[in-house]
């Protein structure tokens, strides 16, 4: 038998393999599975090395039935990266055969993770907003901003988009970037509230400790999708006590998850704001068998904190999309010639 080849595959390769929309179905598969009990996720582990200025992640999850797959997402943390010209953030994922555990592909980590992120809230979105064109108002002028935008284009047409950041000059100048990309206008707000009143969907995608929106601005019947700043601590919470207040419903991609990482909804449970038991789980809602949007007028609010489940459909898909065009380059560990 030959030894088991390796593909990589770098973010360019999967930029040009893996578009929103196709992700987005992939993230919906995943989440599927994951109500069918087809899919073992365990919760992320975190890793903090002070001592060396960072922190790792690891991401590991597994699909068994028709989807059979394995694989595990390593995150690093490094803030001191940007003093070498670096991205804070850097991922890899291994996806693994499912026969035989031999590693069938490393791909790069951030654009999956940016895409998958954006493709979750895609999902969600065509669950839980209005069916008419979308009104969105957005926090947050990063790269995740855009991955937002671009799965929210992915299942529902954008009337307007809204935006705000206290990033100075970089503001228009990612506005037009990202219109482009988007193909619809983003108009740059004055200040949050403006970004929000008036927004059928109201995107929070910042890294900012501590809430960025208050409740009392949102629209009857708008959808918050929360991704940005997570911690178990409360006070650093995205999401502000009037918001989880005023929700008919809060939606999560895993109630364990965000009960141990969302300080927001750790803080709502604290306060008698919210019970664990009323949280909804995303699975549930893609699978038909948990409530999403019932009500026109209804206040709806998805926290996302990411899952490993996300990563895993997503990099299956991309894997198997570069073996049928040949793309990624080949490569082997070990020729395995040892005995045992």
């Amino acid at each position: 038998m030959a030894s088991p080849r390796t593909l990589l595959i770098d973010a360019p390769t999967a930029r040009a393999l893996l578009p929103m929309a196709d992700c987005v179905a992939a993230v919906e598969e995943g989440f599927l599975a994951l109500a069918a009990g087809q899919v073992r996720v365990p919760l992320r582990t975190r890793i903090d090395a002070p001592e060396l200025g960072g922190a790792a992640f690891f991401m590991p999850a597994g699909a068994v039935g028709s989807a059979s797959a394995l694989g595990q997402k390593v995150v690093t943390v490094f803030d001191r990266n940007r003093d070498h010209g670096l991205p804070s953030v850097l991922s890899l994922y291994v996806l693994l055969d499912p026969d035989t555990g031999a590693p069938a592909c490393v791909m790069d980590g951030r654009y999956l993770t940016n895409l998958r992120t954006g493709a979750a809230t895609g999902v969600a979105v065509r669950r839980l907003a209005p069916g008419e064109p979308l009104r969105v108002g957005i926090l947050g002028l990063g790269v995740q901003a855009l991955y937002q935008l671009l799965g929210v284009a992915a299942v529902r047409a954008i009337e307007r988009i809204v935006a705000y950041s206290p990033a100075g000059a970089a503001r228009q100048e990612w506005a037009g970037r990202v219109g482009r990309a988007v193909g619809t206008d983003v108009e740059i707000a004055a200040s949050a509230e403006a970004a929000v009143r008036g927004a059928s969907l109201v995107i929070l995608a910042t890294s900012h400790a501590g809430p960025v929106a208050s409740g009392a601005w949102l629209e009857a019947g708008a959808t918050v999708c929360a991704i940005g700043m997570h911690s178990s601590e409360p006070w650093r919470a995205e999401l502000d006590p009037e918001t989880l207040r005023r929700a008919e419903r809060v939606v999560c991609d895993l109630v364990g998850a965000v009960t141990r990482e969302s300080g927001d909804i750790i803080g709502a449970i604290r306060d008698g704001i919210l019970r664990r038991e009323a949280l909804v789980e995303l699975a549930g809602v893609v699978a038909g068998r948990a409530d999403g949007r019932l009500g026109r007028d209804e206040l709806i609010v998805f926290r996302s904190v990411g899952l490993a489940v996300e990563d895993l459909f997503a990099a299956r898909m991309l894997y198997r999309r570069a073996r049928e065009q040949g793309a990624g380059t080949e490569f082997a560990f070990d020729d395995f010639g040892e005995a045992g």
